[in-house]
Parts: C-alpha cells; structure tokens; sequence
C-alpha cells in the first residue's frame, strides 16, 4: 500500500508539473490575427493572416525552439489572404483556400493549393482546390493523415456555408471528395489528428455556436460521433497535438475564451 500510494503521488506530482506554460519569444511579424500554422521536423510555421492596419498578408515565419528565434522566409505564392488552411504531410507545407481581403464584400473567395519545401525555401503551385464548384472557401479547417490531407467545411460566401470534405494525395497532386462532414455546413470549425484519425468539430452552424466532435477514419471513409467538447460551444479556436492527445485552447463564443482543454481519444 505504501509503495502504490507512493506511485500514485509521483504520477500526480508529474502530471502537474508537466501542465504549464512557458513563454517564450514573441512573434517577430506583425501582430495579427486569422493566420495558418504547421509544423515540420521540429520548426513551427506561421504565415497570412490579417494585420491590426486591416491589411492581410502573405508573409512566412519559421520558429525555431532551439534557438528561441524567429526567421522570415520567402513569401507564399499567390495572393496575401486571411482565413485560409494549413498543415504539413511528411516534410512539406501547404496552404490554401482563404479570403485575399480583410473585407468579404470588397474581396475573392480563393482556391489555389500551394506547397512549401523547408529545405530549399520554395513555394510550388499545386492542384487547386476543387471544392464549392472550384470557387474556392474560407473559414475551413484543415488537417494531415496518414501523408493525405484533408479541407473540410467553410465559408463560400455571405450566408453560404459548406459540409463538403475533400482529401489531397500529394504523390499524385489529385484531389478526392469524400463523405460531407454529419455535423451539417460549418465554419470557424476546428480539426487535430491522433493515430492517422482525423477529429473535427465545434465552429459555427450558420448562426449557432456548436460543441460537437466527429472523427474521421481515412482508411474507411466513414465519421463517428464522439463525446461532445466539455468546454461548451465555440469556434475560431486553436488546436493541436502531442503524443496521443488532442488539445482545443481559446476560441469565441461571442466572448474571448482563454481555456486549454484535452482530448483523450482512448477513453
């Protein structure tokens, strides 16, 4: 008994001091806001999004945490855009979709696919989005699984919202449409992966905030239910993974939210 309540006060003890933050170097761009991020062999990529001027950018950052550093890279392809996806398969970077203006009305709803290579500091067209009859969308997410990627959901227009779910294969830069998203058209949604399982949720149904998480199997095609978010319904958020867990931090739901929630997918 006294070895086990020894064990069971090291796992608390590890647990809580595993879960904090740290910070670290600001962000060396402008401030903004409605940007993309991936990851790629141990550096984080930060790129678009809309400046506190109101203009949106095309601009590229690298963060390197061995360093604590920042470095700009080479401009992404095509136009400055707000709202877009991003998410690396293997060793490459891709963006796509998005708004080219801090203002619907007076911009393009866009669909151009681009690939970035960390090594030689490149951008690279790729197929174009096929998805809302090739118009493009925005307010989608976008995820990596199993070295496909996946758009789901978004914006096409003022009141025209989108359930479609499509799949990128890089090795033959085609594009598959797959079974719509069940939570019905969404945008603000959210996506993470754990074990090549694709889980999406929460973001706006048209004028309702929503709680709900699906998941996604590749390898059948086919959607699950899960338990619903316990942080209560919002979108716009943040999201991540580390080992097998999936993390939702921040978001709106009409307010600011400043929560870091984790998703155990095996219980």
């Amino acid at each position: 008994i006294y070895i086990l309540g020894l064990l069971l006060f090291s796992n608390i003890a590890i647990s809580q001091t595993q879960n904090y933050w740290t910070k670290k170097s600001d962000f060396s761009g402008l401030k903004r806001e409605r940007a993309v991020s991936f990851s790629i062999n141990g550096k984080g990529y930060v790129a678009t999004g809309v400046d506190t001027t109101n203009l949106v950018q095309n601009d590229l950052w690298e963060y390197d945490p061995t360093t604590d550093s920042w470095t700009q890279m080479a401009d992404i392809l095509g136009d400055s855009r707000r709202n877009a996806i991003g998410f690396a398969i293997d060793d490459k970077g891709y963006i796509g979709t998005g708004m080219n203006h801090a203002e619907a009305a007076f911009g393009t709803t866009l669909s151009d696919f681009i690939q970035y290579d960390p090594v030689t500091n490149t951008w690279i067209a790729k197929a174009n989005f096929p998805g809302s009859f090739g118009n493009g969308v925005y307010f989608a997410t976008g995820f990596s699984a199993d070295s496909k990627g996946y758009i789901c959901g978004g914006k096409r227009g003022p009141n025209n919202y989108t359930a479609e779910f499509w799949e990128y294969k890089p090795s033959t830069n085609t594009w598959i449409q797959r079974q719509d998203f069940p939570g019905g058209v969404r945008y603000q949604l959210c996506s993470f992966t754990v074990d090549n399982l694709g889980y999406i949720g929460l973001g706006i149904d048209q004028d309702v905030y929503r709680k709900d998480i699906w998941q996604y199997n590749p390898s059948t095609d086919l959607w699950t239910q899960k338990n619903d978010f316990l942080g209560g319904e919002r979108g716009a958020v943040s999201t991540f993974s580390l080992g097998q867990r999936g993390f939702v931090c921040l978001g709106s739901d009409g307010g600011f939210k400043g929560d870091l929630w984790e998703y155990n997918p095996f219980s």
